[in-house]
């Protein structure tokens, strides 16, 4: 591929664009994950209509990842560093992340 990458962290703009023709897909959170041995699947998500037309929002998996568990832990290595970075400048506060462990914590209690 060897296209450009950027990535742009900016109050308010959040965008990725990549040379070569690969389309950028919006996803608003992780709705599971099937850890192995080998390989780790999970299901990128966003908010959106029922489709039962139940007039409210839930979680519609948008998207299947699946990756070898070292490239899994280097994801998480790198998605901690730019944690990190997001809390040095400011784009978002340790209040958030603890709240949103707190959370996370609760969601996947009990989950093997």
């Amino acid at each position: 591929m060897g296209g450009a990458f950027q990535i742009n962290l900016s109050p308010g703009r959040y965008g990725i664009s990549v040379d070569g023709g690969v389309e950028p897909m919006f996803s608003r959170a992780v709705s599971s994950v099937q850890p192995a041995s080998h390989v780790v699947k999970f299901f990128l998500s966003r908010w959106e209509p029922s489709l039962k037309a139940e007039n409210k929002m839930q979680a519609q998996p948008v998207a299947q990842v699946a990756m070898s568990t070292v490239g899994f832990l280097q994801m998480a290595v790198f998605f901690e560093i730019t944690l990190r970075d997001l809390l040095q400048a400011g784009y978002v506060t340790q209040e958030q992340v603890n709240a949103q462990r707190a959370m996370s914590e609760q969601m996947y209690k009990g989950r093997a």
